[in-house]
């Protein structure tokens, strides 16, 4: 006889008012300037391994996003929020982006043309995410192939930027 054995859920962290919990996706390591008590600016390392949660006030995350644009480390998949209030305040802080490992595992579970979606629709960052734990949800070769080709012709490590070869094959270097 098999039991099923429910595994604990944790309680999300408590925020202070006006503070927001938020926690890396990967080994990264990024910069956010935040204010102290005092009221002095500081640079502060967050990261280095996966899981580094970050305490940062709503408005020392809103000046972070207006001097970063659009695609910065909290919509872009790198930070995810993870506090009591982060559902209730989804539409302002939630990005598209913003996936854990969990629902990133979830997405080895389709196939086909519901992979390829899946994967289509993910910001860089995820797509890396997901070629890297494939070992670990045992992903088919059609899966971890369609990651590999999407990193290469999506996210080129120079961008759309032509190599020396193609352009000299291309005929496109110029004498100066």
């Amino acid at each position: 006889m098999t039991t099923a054995t429910k595994e604990p859920t944790k309680k999300p962290p408590r925020a202070r008012e006006g503070e927001e919990i938020w926690e890396t996706t990967t080994a990264g390591t990024i910069y956010i300037q935040q204010t102290d008590a005092k009221g002095r600016v500081k640079r502060n390392r967050i990261g280095g391994r996966e899981g580094t949660r970050l305490r940062i006030s709503k408005t020392d995350r809103e000046i972070h996003q207006d001097q970063c644009g659009p695609d910065n480390c909290f919509t872009n998949g790198l930070l995810i929020r993870v506090d009591a209030r982060a559902e209730e305040e989804q539409e302002e802080t939630g990005s598209p982006h913003q996936l854990s490992t969990e629902e990133l595992m979830a997405g080895f579970a389709r196939h086909g043309a519901a992979f390829t979606a899946f994967v289509d629709a993910l910001a860089e960052l995820n797509v890396r995410r997901m070629a890297a734990i494939a070992d670990s949800v045992e992903a088919t070769v059609a899966q971890v192939s369609y990651l590999n080709k999407v990193i290469v012709e999506r996210f080129r490590v120079h961008g759309d930027t032509p190599t020396y070869r193609e352009m000299k094959a291309d005929g496109d270097l110029r004498r100066v």
